[in-house]
């Protein structure tokens, strides 16, 4: 653990303190790109753990990201992924499971997984966690339960959900939490120069599905000529002498974005 920041080992520190002061569903918030999921794949080693761990996350890069830290990590525990035709071992320490596998109703791959085996459970961008498919593992799991020894913990950047729905539902209370200035101040991200570029595009129409746009209807909003035209411009203007990044809303986007 000695290769951690200092800020993760008292993260892992604070989790324990939160379970010892009888918390059971904690929620940690940290800023993308401060290691989220380098501190919950410090989990096996930092409680010496006995029983499985189940790592909840709901898109694939993020389980392979997580199989590829705990190898890193944990290489003494054997790690699987329970993902469409990815199955974990029964022997496995640490499984990762993408929750639109698990979380439809009657899943037979839920069944397998014995609650009393695990002691350790958590949810990756957990800002997702009251969505009813992850509500639907987490209560196969018992975390609800008075006196369960299970350990639920949520890593989020994004606490606060754009519709409103109280993760105090499932989490409670934060653990731990670091923002995005401290870490900038503390030259652990590198700091930011911004610019506000205004289209004609409007999101009014937009619904909030699970606390983030509806992609289908996002990508028909904003992948248009115009703005796809406006965003091109705007790099060439700032930043033509630099590589850039454009986050897009799906592969349609992207293709015509790059086309542009």
């Amino acid at each position: 653990m000695t290769d951690l920041r200092p800020y993760q080992t008292e993260c892992l520190q604070s989790v324990k303190n939160a379970y010892r002061d009888g918390l059971r569903r904690v929620l940690v918030s940290l800023p993308t790109g401060t290691g989220k999921t380098v501190v919950f794949a410090s989990f096996p080693e930092f409680f010496k753990m006995q029983k499985r761990m189940l790592v909840l996350a709901h898109r694939e890069e993020l389980l392979d990201q997580a199989r590829k830290k705990f190898r890193e990590r944990a290489p003494n525990f054997k790690v699987g992924i329970e993902q469409g035709d990815r199955q974990a071992a029964d022997n496995c320490d640490v499984v990762i499971a993408s929750v639109p596998t698990l979380g439809r109703a009657g899943s037979a791959r839920l069944q397998r997984l014995d609650p009393s085996a695990f002691y350790l459970i958590v949810v990756d961008e957990a800002h997702h966690a009251v969505a009813e498919s992850y509500k639907h593992v987490l209560q196969h799991f018992r975390v609800f339960e008075k006196g369960s020894p299970r350990l639920l913990v949520g890593f989020t950047a994004t606490p606060k959900r754009g519709d409103g729905k109280a993760l105090g539902e499932i989490f409670q209370d934060i653990a731990f939490t670091r923002g995005l200035e401290e870490m900038i101040r503390q030259r652990y991200l590198s700091s930011i120069v911004g610019w506000r570029v205004r289209t004609e595009v409007g999101l009014d129409n937009v619904k909030i599905v699970a606390g983030d746009f509806s992609e289908p209807q996002l990508a028909r909003a904003v992948n248009t000529t115009e703005r796809n035209e406006i965003v091109l411009k705007a790099y060439w203007q700032k930043a033509r002498d630099r590589q850039c990044i454009v986050f897009c809303v799906d592969v349609q986007h992207s293709k015509d974005v790059a086309d542009r």
